[in-house]
């Protein structure tokens, strides 16, 4: 029924045109309107692909339109968190530059992947209620993206000229391809992945066209890819648009299809896009570099770049993609050349995009000879290559050569550049296999058949061999040697023969039926037995069925059973229990941290298994956590769960794990320092690495002392009586909070804040330096009397960048305003 719904919904894509003629306008001799009908017509044909593309869409993720899974990992662990927490402080009228609620306080809205300002996470703040919001909003707007996805890609294959069917086959293979499906819960990576094909569509013609209006909506498509927090993927389309330029300048020099005058103009067009685009988007771009220098994310060496690369032995994945099991089904892909290996091996290189659109990209590369196809195989192999990472030389040579790959990891990202080069191919090879230009040359007809014949029957022998157990021995061999489940050979072995092998060997079959489609669609289009249609309409109705059997083969990226019953439900996960309630009430009348995760063995990081809450739960139910979760988190924190460090970061409740009883949950620590309190003797600590050895020394005063950087205006007193002091919090905001001080001598007010460089003071209005106390907090010289002190966020960054951002979206506007009206100008000119 699948099969027959999609070839009925295929069909209609290359109906003929309606034909209704044009007729003249009476009072205006020589020009033509369309009647109603044909308007009707033309509004019916160009809602067709988006009307189908929108139903498989639908189906594909029935479980999360209809509330019955939900996306996991990183979408309740990190992203709803961020959408709520902006979302909500914008609704409030606050401006989220600052989030105290995780790791005792670090930047937000600098944050690239909290993704503040991308337009369309912006929608979702008028639906706030209540101080929150509806995850399956959220999860909506991540599948809204996925139709994007395929509308741009469509739009793409049609301007490169590819016909309906084929643009309709290589939309849907782009947006349903496994790098997408994959990491369909990292969602910041989803938001900048789908506006790649409407990036290359406004490029091409705005180079094409030599025009400043499509080279303007170019600008503003590649910055709402950076606002949409993604970096990595970013520097990958630049570089991808810089070779496609190239290229095409190459190619038209080499072929005298234009002068070099005009080719310089392309290229400066393509720089001016490039300067347009960071300009638009250095709002963000310099509070980002602001915080890069300042987190704890440094350059990575070769090797640690190289997590993630894609083993030769993956190629299997190509055409059978859980070959090596799920995260839910024993991950066993996992060698031990890998680093820092894991489940999450298994969606870092994914790399699948279905049988027929492969191979129809293959036969694209094999047989069409135009500059496009050319390029696009040449990217489509080097992608592959550069997955490879440290397995082939390629990667390494880009590593050091060229600026900014030493910031990201994970090689096999470059298989979001591959999964578009084949979308875009296999709409080239379908239309090349619906045409009648090769049906005269017997020779490649002959190879089309013996090519289907060959895949069926290869296929077939292979999983023959599979289902004889040929691949037992080498496949526990090859676990063995990786070590990820121990060195026991015999339990190994039994893992293998009852677990392992049987998902083997169904992935392999679930190929063997698909590469049978292929061949026989194959076959019997070079016998002459399909016609173009059928054709078409079987390659996108298998396609669907292919792509479709890859996200239902297992409870992976989201389930009906097994996640909604661990609890994946944000609206479950963050419900309001007894014990947050409580936490929220005593909130209302003291200031204090909480410490809900316990630290990994021998380590002071806050990485245990133990958790009481969320990593970011904090942010949800605004409490004053000191975990979290950010790979961009601070550089200098203090996670140290001793005595002394709980005491200085106004930690009042600390997680306690009872293993004898498999229980956790909150010890009190009496001994936590005010968030806010008066000290009056320091030390100086110039070297940075010497402080925290300073503070946990035993004869360390913590409560009545402090450790600063730098001499300080006021000379230590000696004294011990930091309760002759009082500071009390009169207001405490996202980005701001006023202290009213009452001491009787010069001393220091000590915030259990995270210091920044954003972060300012001011002491009855005058500005006062922000010392950087016992290595993280914030420390203002106070002097004897009451006085008010105000700290305040304030970036520097963010407002330069916020004015380059501002002028060039007015030359902006001034482009496309000055492009409207020469467009309106031509069409009321005379013919």
């Amino acid at each position: 029924s699948l099969l027959g719904l999609c070839g009925q919904i295929t069909g209609t894509l290359n109906m003929a045109r309606p034909r209704h003629k044009h007729r003249r306008m009476d009072s205006a001799p020589g020009k033509t309107e369309p009647d109603r009908g044909d308007r009707r017509s033309n509004i019916i044909r160009m809602m067709r692909v988006p009307f189908v593309l929108l139903v498989l869409v639908a189906v594909y993720y029935w479980p999360i339109l209809t509330a019955r899974g939900f996306f996991w990992n990183d979408f309740p662990e990190q992203n709803f968190p961020y959408r709520l927490f902006a979302a909500r402080s914008i609704k409030e009228g606050v401006f989220p530059f600052w989030n105290p609620y995780v790791f005792s306080g670090m930047p937000f809205f600098a944050d690239v992947q909290a993704a503040v300002l991308y337009p369309l996470n912006l929608l979702l703040t008028p639906f706030v209620s209540g101080d929150w919001l509806s995850p399956l909003l959220v999860e909506y707007q991540i599948v809204l993206h996925i139709l994007l996805a395929g509308l741009f890609m469509f739009w793409l294959c049609r301007d490169f000229g590819i016909t309906r069917t084929g643009s309709t086959l290589g939309g849907m293979t782009f947006m349903f391809c496994a790098v997408l499906t994959a990491h369909i819960f990292h969602v910041n990576m989803i938001h900048t992945a789908v506006w790649f094909p409407l990036i290359v569509l406004l490029m091409r013609r705005a180079l094409d066209r030599q025009s400043l209006f499509w080279a303007a909506l170019c600008a503003l498509a590649l910055a709402n890819t950076f606002l949409a927090g993604y970096p990595q993927l970013i520097l990958h389309i630049h570089y991808w648009l810089g070779a496609f330029v190239v290229f095409g300048v190459a190619w038209r020099l080499k072929t005298h299809q234009s002068r070099p005058a005009a080719e310089v103009r392309r290229f400066g067009l393509f720089l001016a896009v490039v300067a347009l685009g960071a300009g638009l988007s250095a709002i963000q771009l310099l509070p980002t570099n602001e915080l890069g220098k300042n987190s704890e994310r440094p350059t990575l060496e070769f090797r640690e770049s190289c997590e993630g690369s894609f083993r030769p032995y993956r190629f299997v994945t190509l055409v059978a993609p859980n070959f090596f099991g799920t995260p839910d089904k024993a991950y066993w892909g996992i060698a031990q050349s890998d680093v820092r290996a894991g489940v999450h091996t298994y969606w870092e290189t994914a790399i699948y995009c279905g049988i027929i659109p492969l191979l129809l990209a293959i036969l694209s590369a094999v047989f069409i000879r135009t500059p496009p196809v050319w390029f696009l195989s040449g990217m489509a192999l080097l992608s592959l290559l550069l997955a490879m990472g440290d397995s082939f030389f390629l990667y390494w040579i880009v590593f050091k050569l060229f600026p900014l790959f030493d910031r990201f990891r994970v090689p096999g990202r470059f298989a979001y550049l591959f999964s578009f080069s084949v979308a875009v191919l296999s709409g080239f090879g379908l239309d090349w296999l619906l045409g009648h230009a090769w049906k005269e040359n017997a020779r490649i007809r002959r190879a089309l058949i013996r090519t289907g014949i060959g895949i069926a029957a290869t296929a077939v022998l292979i999983g023959v061999i599979i289902g004889m157990g040929g691949l037992r021995g080498g496949i526990t061999n090859f676990i063995s040697s990786a070590g990820a489940y121990g060195n026991n050979t015999a339990a190994i072995q039994r893992f293998v023969a009852e677990t392992i092998y049987p998902q083997v060997v169904s992935s392999w079959w679930v190929f063997v039926f698909l590469a049978a489609a292929a061949a026989c669609i194959l076959i019997l289009r070079a016998r002459g037995f399909l016609r173009a249609s059928h054709t078409g309409a079987l390659c996108i109705a298998v396609t669907f069925v292919d792509l479709l059997l890859f996200l239902y083969g297992s409870d992976f990226p989201f389930s009906t059973t097994s996640y909604v019953s661990r609890g994946k439900d944000p609206g479950r996960i963050y419900a309001k229990t007894p014990v947050v309630r409580q936490l929220t009430e005593q909130l209302e009348e003291e200031f204090f941290r909480i410490n809900s995760r316990d630290s990994r063995p021998g380590t002071t990081d806050l990485g245990g298994r133990n958790m009481i809450f969320e990593k970011n739960q904090g942010s949800v139910h605004e409490l004053f956590l000191m975990e979290g979760y950010n790979p961009l988190r601070l550089k200098r924190q203090l996670l140290s769960r001793s005595a002394k460090g709980l005491d200085i970061l106004n930690v009042k409740y600390t997680i306690h794990v009872d293993h004898a009883a498999g229980r956790m949950g909150f010890a009190l620590n009496e001994n936590y320092l005010p968030r806010a309190r008066v000290v009056y003797d320091y030390r100086v600590v110039p070297e940075e690495d010497r402080i925290l050895s300073t503070m946990w020394r035993e004869d360390f005063d913590h409560v009545n002392s402090i450790v600063l950087e730098q001499e300080p205006g006021l000379p230590p007193s000696g004294a011990h009586d930091a309760a002759a002091g009082a500071a009390r919090i009169i207001e405490y905001g996202l980005n701001a909070m006023t202290i009213e001080v009452t001491t009787p001598r010069d001393g220091f007010l000590v915030l259990s804040e995270i210091h920044y460089p954003c972060w300012k003071a001011v002491v009855d209005g005058r500005p006062t330096p922000l010392h950087r106390a016992d290595y993280a907090l914030r420390a203002v010289e106070v002097p004897e009397g009451t006085h008010t002190v105000r700290c305040y966020y304030e970036s520097r960054a963010f407002q330069t960048g916020a004015r380059i951002s501002l002028v060039c979206l007015l030359a902006l506007a001034v482009i496309l305003v000055a492009a409207a009206r020469r467009n309106r100008q031509h069409r009321s000119a005379p013919a």
